[in-house]
Parts: C-alpha cells; sequence; structure tokens
C-alpha cells in the first residue's frame, strides 16, 4: 500500500506492507520514544510467527546522494490480532470468521514522522484488513490523556465503549475502551 499524505510535490511518499523481522529493532525503538506499553523484541517477534497477527510497517524511502538509491526506513507500525474464537465462560460462542473481532494492540509513529497522516494509513490498513475478512468489531485501549490519539480513533469511526482503572503504567493511568464495528457498538463497558 502507497500512499501521499499530502498534495505538495516536497510529500513524503510512505509505504505500508507487513513487518519483517529486521524491522523489529526500529519497532521497539518507536514503542519506547511513543511510550507504549513494553514489549520485549522477542514478542514482537513472535508476533510474526502468528497466523492471526496483524502487523504492519509504515515505510518512507529516501534517496541516497552518493549512489542515487533509494533506502527504505521504518517510520511506524501497528500490531493488532484476528480474535476468530470468541467465549464467554469458557463457552466458545463462534468460531466462525464471520464473526470476527480485531483488537489493537500498539500504533506509533516516530516522533519526526508525526504530522503525516503515517498514523492514519496505518489504522486505515487495519480496517481494510478487518473488512477483507469479515472481522465486524476492532477494539483497543488508549490512554486518557492522549488526545491526538483519541482524536484519530474517533475520525475512523471508534467510539468510546468504557474505561480500565489504572490500566496503563509509567504513568499510571486510565485506560478509555474503544470499538468500531460495522452497526454499533452496543456494548457499554466500564
Amino acid at each position: 500500500m502507497k500512499m501521499n499524505p499530502t498534495n505538495d510535490s516536497n510529500s513524503l511518499s510512505i509505504g505500508i506492507r507487513e513487518s519483517l523481522s529486521e524491522d523489529l529493532g526500529t519497532v521497539k525503538m518507536i514503542e519506547i520514544e511513543s511510550g507504549l506499553s513494553s514489549w520485549g523484541e522477542d514478542s514482537y517477534a513472535s508476533e510474526l510467527e502468528r497466523s492471526d497477527s496483524l502487523f504492519y510497517v509504515a515505510t518512507v524511502s529516501r534517496k541516497e546522494v552518493f549512489d542515487q538509491s533509494f533506502r527504505e526506513e521504518v517510520v511506524g507500525f501497528v500490531l493488532a490480532r484476528l480474535i476468530s474464537n470468541i467465549y464467554f465462560n469458557n463457552i466458545q460462542l463462534s468460531n466462525s470468521l464471520t464473526q470476527s473481532e480485531i483488537e489493537i494492540y500498539n500504533l506509533a509513529v516516530a516522533r519526526r514522522f508525526r504530522n503525516h497522516k503515517i498514523g492514519s494509513g496505518l489504522l486505515q490498513k487495519i480496517l481494510e484488513t478487518a473488512s477483507e475478512i469479515g472481522a465486524v468489531k476492532i477494539y483497543l485501549e488508549v490512554r486518557r490523556s492522549n488526545l491526538a490519539a483519541i482524536k484519530l480513533y474517533q475520525r475512523h469511526g471508534f467510539s468510546q465503549i468504557g474505561e480500565r482503572r489504572k490500566f496503563y503504567t509509567n504513568p499510571t493511568e486510565d485506560a478509555l475502551l474503544m470499538c468500531r464495528t460495522k452497526g454499533a457498538c452496543n456494548l457499554k463497558l466500564s
């Protein structure tokens, strides 16, 4: 997926592709810079092996001055997981892909590349994947203080359905639980 976030001739050319093992060091640095809950690099590596993992990176290509070659740089990522077997009180309610849900675990963009619609592009990739596989709901948690992320999610059709008290650490903070669905997220949690 290629995107051009602005209409001017100096805009970035951004690509979105599946994450590879060689991306994980940069993914970890972006995670740390963004203040996300810490995942080990080995945890990210295990996501590459999971068939239910949706793990994408945003890249920019830079032209090298000396040899005129292009160098790709990872500047953001999104990690989500398909939840196709839905359980309640240890009873399987569904295993049909038409009843699948997705949970977004992490979405971050390197600080110097923010405000270029890269986060929107990554989120849009998850929404497109959800549509392709027939996922009916997408969930995520976001820090209550992260107003930029909350606005991003709202622009993409997410609404708050609950909160999780003291969900985050460093600093301790509540999380807002947000959902997007083909219909209405009428489940209210608190």
